[in-house]
């Protein structure tokens, strides 16, 4: 996350909006701080999507555990559990020259299939 973030910052001096679902509750429980401080660190605004569990599933995790890590770190981030509530929020949201990036695992490409018509 941080790798490629700090990349697109290299290319970049407009806001960077990163969206991000990550894979199975015990790699989320394990990361969690990581996950919050390289994208609070590395993007100018925060979109999460709930967790992509494929093989587990653990109620005691949300990736809006990541969101509230952010924002109590002073950055902007917000919780979404539905694809489509984020495209709408991006299409809202974003200026011209802005950076979307979704990234992580599940569908979460989806949004930028629906925000670009491809």
């Amino acid at each position: 996350i941080s790798a490629t973030l700090k990349a697109v910052r290299l290319m970049t001096d407009n806001e960077i909006w990163a969206i991000f679902q990550t894979h199975n509750s015990s790699r989320t429980i394990a990361f969690l701080q990581e996950f919050a401080d390289s994208m609070r660190e590395n993007a100018d605004h925060c979109i999460l999507m709930e967790i992509y569990n494929d093989r587990e599933a653990d109620d005691s995790v949300s990736s809006d555990d990541i969101t509230r890590l952010i924002t109590e770190a002073g950055g902007e981030a917000v919780f979404f559990d539905d694809m489509d509530k984020i495209a709408g929020f991006i299409r809202e949201s974003v200026k011209p020259g802005d950076v979307v990036i979704t990234m992580g695992a599940g569908m979460i490409y989806k949004v930028a299939e629906e925000l670009t018509g491809k």
